[in-house]
């Protein structure tokens, strides 16, 4: 398959995309592209993140405690955007890793490295969600807070103040773009695979679970 064909089809079609995903190197399209606006995002967020922990600090933290912590900050956010590549195929791998054995416990039968290449593709939704949480920052004006830093593209916009951090999670997790992955990952699963559409559910169910993990965890750390 064409490769921009591939890109634009999972939005449009993912079943038909990943019944045509073939050729060894059909995933380094999509993780150059998720590359380049993991790097872009990364340029655009790292200072907005860093003054605002700068103009808004824990009370906790001293003069020479918080100059540490903006020190830390701005090293590791250059890091992440020089090895950002690595990240991204780690991640695309573990995803492909979980998919695989959750297909073999299922009598799912399905090869890795197509599974690779089809999460690739579908990981370019989470990225279409990194772009949009740019955007949503680069016009909201003044920051002056971490929490404003995760724009809401769910339930979660429409809870008060004082959410507590696990309501906070639960409802990100119903999130437009997760909906929209998951959705992606199971019909694709459901043609890659050649099972049904149920079946497919439960394959991509650990990493729908692990997803509902780190976002709860992530909003209960950042909400207290």
């Amino acid at each position: 398959m064409n490769p921009l064909y591939a890109i634009l089809n999972i939005f449009i079609d993912p079943a038909e995309a990943a019944k045509q995903m073939d050729g060894k190197f059909a995933w380094v399209s999509p993780v150059v592209l998720q590359s380049i606006s993991a790097i872009i995002v990364g340029m655009t967020m790292s200072p907005i993140a860093i003054s605002v922990m700068r103009s808004n600090p824990p009370g906790n933290l001293s003069g020479e405690q918080l100059q540490r912590a903006l020190d830390m900050m701005e090293t590791v956010s250059k890091a992440q955007l020089v090895i950002a590549p690595l990240i991204i195929v780690a991640m695309i791998a573990l995803v492909a890793l979980v998919l695989f054995a959750a297909s073999s416990v299922m009598d799912a039968k399905g090869s890795f490295g197509r599974l690779f290449t089809f999460v690739a593709h579908a990981g370019l939704v989470l990225t279409v969600g990194q772009i949009a949480t740019m955007i949503v920052l680069k016009f909201r004006g003044e920051i002056s807070s971490m929490k404003e830093l995760t724009p809401s593209f769910g339930p979660d916009m429409f809870l008060g103040e004082g959410a507590s951090g696990l309501i906070i999670g639960f409802c990100k997790f119903f999130s437009l773009f997760n909906i929209w992955y998951f959705l992606v990952l199971v019909i694709g699963l459901a043609a890659l695979l050649n099972i049904p559409k149920g079946k497919a559910l439960g394959v991509a169910s650990p990493v729908i679970f692990l997803t509902f993990i780190f976002v709860v965890a992530g909003a209960m750390l950042n909400n207290g």
